[in-house]
């Protein structure tokens, strides 16, 4: 009998702990808000992973990230976890709209990234925050006054609000930027939607960048290049040699307001060119050590 309740209550010990469990179709929660984590197919449970941090577009949620079929290829053949954060009322609070009363974002993530390396072990050299549409400008501002443990930045078809910031308590960072030149939801050049919201103009949150990177004219490339999965042919300015040593990219493709899958393909290949040029040449280890 005593056997048997025993039994009993390791069973039901382990229906609890699954019920406390998340992953990337139960959510885990931190104070003010949840998030989705999803660990690369094959992982062997120990080794230290590289981690994405994806910030959903206005009404997308975290699950849209854990269903994008393109999106978890590119991160299993990569090896990488995938955080998928998500806006309360799935609209996020940037920094332009001045809603104090409502979330304090750079805590929330601050909050989530606290959460996941207590659950995994992360390689924190490699971290990248990715972002589409108002995601997009999540990053952004990310990158200008979030929290410090971001490796690299990517942000699709958003860019920062008005009225932008003229300069960044967190300096010179490596960020990529893709765009349509089509987009009319987001447009290229930004577009007013009511009094007190304003979308910026990404040539103009790129050319701030460019001065806080300590980036010039002759620091930068152009070149027409394809990206993973397509279009083909990309207009694409890369300034590498800037002052401070970030990098910062930017590619307009013809299309409207979408995301591929794939591109994230050439946001991980953005962060380890970074990383290279950082530590001359050569790709840091897991420590955040060039190997010698």
């Amino acid at each position: 009998m005593l056997r048997l309740a025993l039994l009993i209550f390791a069973l039901v010990a382990g229906l609890s702990t699954a019920g406390l469990a998340c992953g990337s179709s139960s959510p885990c929660r931190v104070k003010d808000g949840r998030y989705l984590v999803r660990p690369p197919a094959g992982w062997d449970g120990t080794s230290r992973l590289p981690m994405i941090v994806h910030f959903p577009g206005y009404q997308m949620t975290a699950d849209d990230m854990m269903h994008d079929k393109d999106a978890l290829a590119v991160f299993d053949r990569l090896g990488i976890l995938v955080v998928a954060a998500e806006a309360r009322g799935l609209v996020w609070n940037l920094p332009a709209f001045g809603e104090p009363r409502q979330r304090n974002e750079f805590a929330y993530i601050s909050a989530v990234l606290d959460d996941v390396e207590k659950r995994f072990p992360i390689d924190t050299m490699r971290v990248l925050a990715s972002g589409f549409s108002l995601g997009g400008s999540m990053v952004w501002y990310m990158a200008c006054e979030g929290p410090r443990r971001f490796t690299a930045f990517a942000a699709f078809s958003g860019a920062f609000w008005v009225p932008e910031p003229k300069a960044c308590r967190n300096g010179p960072v490596h960020l990529m930027h893709i765009h349509g030149l089509a987009d009319d939801t987001v447009p290229v050049k930004g577009r007013f939607i009511r009094p007190g919201l304003h979308q910026g103009n990404a040539y103009s949150s790129l050319d701030t960048l460019r001065r806080i990177n300590g980036c010039t004219i002759a620091a930068g490339r152009d070149e027409r290049v394809p990206l993973s999965g397509g279009p083909e042919g990309v207009n694409c300015r890369t300034d590498t040699a800037c002052g401070s040593g970030h990098n910062l990219k930017a590619c307009f493709h013809d299309g409207g307001h979408y995301i591929s899958g794939s591109w994230y393909q050439d946001a991980w290949d953005f962060l380890e060119n970074a990383l290279r040029s950082r530590s001359g040449g050569r790709p840091p280890d897991a420590s955040g050590a060039a190997p010698g």
